[in-house]
């Protein structure tokens, strides 16, 4: 991670995708079904 870059979990219906954002766009790194993703909070953190 540098500066300018990011990542989020975003869910949309049943599935929860992890986003990694960067200057030159959003890429879908991994999806999950939502009873088997990963414990997040619901806020962003950039780093």
């Amino acid at each position: 991670m540098g500066r300018g870059r990011a990542l989020s979990l975003v869910q949309v219906g049943d599935r929860v995708v992890l986003v990694g954002e960067s200057g030159q766009g959003f890429q879908r790194l991994a999806e999950f079904e939502s009873d088997q993703a990963p414990v997040a909070t619901s806020r962003r953190v950039a780093v």
